[in-house]
């Protein structure tokens, strides 16, 4: 796999160094909505097919703002509450009382003990000198941060969550350890304890993905406008506090993207296209113009990339150079809310180009809506139109693939 610069790009060649022949297609996931909007205001004439899944709102983003991520990260873990009651004891194994209110109580007094009372737990540590179990703990920060990975995979990630939170009710050392590859959970270091100065052994290493973390922080700061360096705490706390207003489920954790930013001063050479950062829709005549249209996809409850993005972002383009398709469905792109519907319309946009004409609010009119096909606990929504292409089942192996990735994107 290799990346392919701008600057190479701007030459007419390929990634093996050969003169060009078509330009970009290509299916970009959150993060990679920025890389796909940004490439279309760069590059418009050789916008072939572009599909940006998951859409970020790109000023707020170029800004290092992280303010307009959330508007429905607080309905997505309300799914949980109400399909974990639909599934009863059976399948959700935090299953409790009559309503979903019920099992929203169930989770706030747990969190609200874990807060006073932190689990003694083992967590497994692959790092290091030592394979094995290191100790640890439970706390509610811990738990703050896996709800809130849930949100972007229910179908998978929300069973396992109920298991988790069931273990972790009943105070059970190993509830982080039995699901520590499904929630990546890992010790930053391992214990020093394990590797005493006498012992001849290697000192601790830090894990195995720890360059892709810095890596991450690297270009989300270095991509955007720097923090000023006379934000104080104060200030800092008045942002928090604007996120809570957003999701009480999410605004803390998603804080520490900014806050990662706060200092940093290593930038980007090479800055994005002017009107992708102006925090106000351009007029019509100075909006983006690629060559062939672009196809805005969200779920209509994404938990970090809000549905009201994708329309918003649409606005930026010229009249007729963008469409949106919405997944009826909760989690992170619509690879995580998987439909034959979606599906089918992605490979349409592929072969001929062409998006829906819809606009917010209008639903299946102008063929830029497709209806829940799968929920948490509960499974498929069983449909016939095209059940015999296997659709989904390829929607469900790009989502693999992507997450294999890295998360961003394919370009092709």
């Amino acid at each position: 796999m290799r990346i392919i610069t701008a600057a190479e790009w701007k030459g007419k060649v390929d990634k093996n160094g050969n003169p060009r022949k078509k330009g970009l297609q290509y299916w970009g996931f959150s993060y990679g909505s920025v890389l796909g909007i940004t490439f279309a205001a760069m590059f418009p004439d050789d916008v072939e097919r572009i599909v940006v899944d998951g859409v970020v709102k790109t000023p707020d983003y170029y800004d290092i703002g992280w303010s307009t991520n959330l508007y429905d990260a607080d309905t997505v873990m309300d799914s949980f509450y109400e399909y974990c009651l639909l599934a009863g004891p059976l399948h959700c194994a935090f299953h409790t009382g009559k309503t979903p209110h019920d099992v929203r109580v169930r989770l706030e007094r747990l969190l609200a003990s874990v807060k006073k009372d932190p689990v003694p737990a083992v967590l497994v540590n692959k790092n290091g000198a030592t394979n094995g179990l290191e100790p640890d703990l439970i706390t509610y920060s811990d738990l703050k941060n896996i709800i809130s990975l849930a949100l972007s995979k229910p179908l998978i990630r929300f069973p396992v969550l109920a298991k988790l939170l069931a273990s972790v009710e009943g105070r059970k050392p190993t509830a982080l350890a039995d699901y520590s590859d499904i929630f990546d959970i890992k010790p930053l270091i391992t214990c020093p304890a394990s590797t005493p100065p006498d012992s001849g052994l290697a000192p601790p290493l830090p894990p195995d993905d720890l360059h892709a973390r810095e890596a991450t922080t690297a270009i989300l700061c270095g991509d955007g406008t720097p923090i000023p360096s006379t934000v104080t705490p104060r200030d800092f706390l008045s942002y928090i506090a604007k996120l809570r207003e957003q999701s009480t489920t999410s605004g803390d954790v998603w804080s520490q993207i900014r806050l990662s930013c706060v200092g940093w001063k290593g930038q980007a050479k090479e800055k994005p296209p002017r009107i992708l950062t102006q925090s106000t829709v351009p007029p019509p005549g100075e909006r983006l113009k690629p060559r062939n249209p672009v196809l805005l996809v969200n779920t209509d409850r994404d938990p970090v990339t809000p549905v009201r993005n994708a329309w918003l972002m649409k606005d930026w383009f010229e009249e007729g150079k963008a469409g949106v398709l919405v997944q009826e469905g909760v989690g992170h792109c619509s690879v995580n809310s998987p439909s034959e519907c979606a599906a089918a319309k992605l490979r349409a946009y592929f072969e001929d180009g062409k998006v829906p004409k819809g606009e917010a609010g209008s639903g299946a009119e102008g063929g830029g809506w497709c209806a829940l096909q799968a929920r948490p606990f509960l499974g498929q929504i069983a449909v016939q139109r095209h059940r015999k292409e296997g659709l989904v089942e390829s929607m469900e192996m790009v989502g693999k693939l992507v997450a294999h990735l890295g998360g961003v994107g394919l370009g092709f």
